[in-house]
């Protein structure tokens, strides 16, 4: 989920940059500046029994905003777009750089496996509950959820927000949040490599920990176990980033340095205090 803060830089970008979410409504991506955006809706509930509506079903919802076209001389839209396909719905479903018949194989691929899956199950479920279907639904029920869309970026990249949620049986959802930071005009995705110089770790590690202790108001390491962050573990320099106007944001999801009940975590490094460490001094 977008925050204020975030909104308010992603605001501010568009009247920088010309870059603007486009709202899923079926008519062509419009033009701004020399990127043109496109994007693909999907919103659809299937059952889990083909043709019996009573059964138990899997929701799929997909907001996907693409860069559609843009001057060559700016971003080659192309490679962004294969890469971010690849990205949110995965290689074994890519039709070439087609976004609609991509998606479309990815919402196959996802019921059918929904359905191979879990009809046996569910219909012994029903055999033993005496043809109680109520009792059985809440396990049955899925969801997958995933959001594309670009975001506020340093100057000379295009960075991009993948958000996805879903429910596959079990206490709780699970949500992952991921960045993509495309280099302007060559579409290279960016790796932390690519951001910092070899050797880079022990450094960025230490003032991620320190951030750390800061956000969670933390005085030492022990406080920070006591609040169940970094159990069994060292602090390390998360490879999902997004770089930003003013600082480099690292993003921890559930489970990465803390419980799912701490939330995901995202740590933010001001350009000025590691550029000794960036690869390029831009």
């Amino acid at each position: 989920m977008i925050t204020k803060k975030q909104a308010a830089c992603l605001s501010a970008a568009i009247a920088m940059t010309g870059i603007a979410f486009l709202s899923c409504n079926g008519n062509k991506g419009r033009q701004y500046g020399n990127i043109q955006f496109d994007s693909i809706c999907v919103s659809q509930t299937l059952p889990l029994i083909e043709g019996d509506t009573a059964s138990p079903s899997c929701d799929l919802k997909i907001t996907y905003v693409y860069p559609a076209q843009a001057d060559t001389a700016v971003l080659d839209a192309k490679k962004v777009r294969g890469s971010l396909l690849a990205f949110c719905f995965g290689k074994e479903n890519m039709r070439g750089n087609d976004e609609k018949a991509t998606v479309e194989a990815f919402r196959d691929a996802y019921v059918n496996e929904y359905r191979n899956d879990l009809t046996a199950l569910y219909m012994e479920d029903i055999k033993s509950s005496n043809g109680d279907e109520t009792a059985a639904h809440a396990w049955y029920s899925y969801y997958q959820t995933i959001e594309a869309r670009p975001i506020a970026a340093r100057k000379g990249y295009l960075a991009c927000e993948v958000n996805t949620h879903n429910y596959r049986g079990g206490a709780h959802g699970m949500y992952d949040t991921r960045y993509l930071n495309f280099r302007m005009p060559d579409g290279h995705l960016m790796e932390i490599e690519d951001v910092f110089k070899p050797g880079y770790e022990a450094a960025i590690d230490s003032m991620l920990l320190e951030r750390l202790l800061d956000a969670t108001q933390s005085a030492n390491r022990e406080e920070l176990e006591e609040k169940a962050y970094l159990l069994d573990m060292d602090m390390y320099t998360s490879r999902n980033f997004r770089l930003g106007q003013d600082s480099i944001y690292f993003f921890y999801n559930v489970y990465e340095i803390a419980p799912y009940s701490c939330g995901a975590t995202e740590l933010a490094l001001p350009y000025e205090s590691v550029k000794e460490w960036m690869a390029t001094q831009e």
